[in-house]
């Protein structure tokens, strides 16, 4: 039994790690993909600086249709970066129990012995 006490355990402490790890990688790919912001400002300011008749107004269209799309990708990418931190934050809070043992002092005549006996913790993070 406390074997497989043990392995759930292990098994739970790499999901919340797992989590808050794939959180964090997908929070940067949202802060990546929005370097989209500057582009879009860029394209915009060649499509209108392309007003008189110059040949960069084509370029600055596509650079603000690729800035717009960066920007847009990197909403759905936080809103799951956040989702996978809560999820993992959930696990690393749940209860553990384990088994083990601890010392305890007995009263023998004028002194003390030692004495070990299993012990059953439950251990809940706050």
């Amino acid at each position: 039994m406390c074997n497989r006490c043990l392995l759930q355990h292990i098994a739970q402490q790499q999901d919340y790690k797992h989590y808050l790890k794939t959180a964090k990688t997908l929070k940067i790919a949202g802060w990546t993909s929005f370097v989209g912001v500057p582009v879009l400002v860029y394209g915009l300011g060649m499509a209108i600086g392309s007003i008189d008749g110059s040949s960069n107004g084509g370029l600055g269209v596509v650079l603000m249709g690729a800035g717009a799309t960066l920007t847009l990708s990197s909403i759905p990418l936080f809103i799951v970066s956040h989702h996978y931190k809560k999820k993992g934050n959930e696990l690393k809070k749940a209860a553990t129990l384990s088994l083990g043992s601890q010392q305890v002092f007995v009263p023998q005549g004028y002194g003390f012995t030692t004495k070990v006996q299993p012990v059953l913790s439950v251990k809940i993070a706050l």
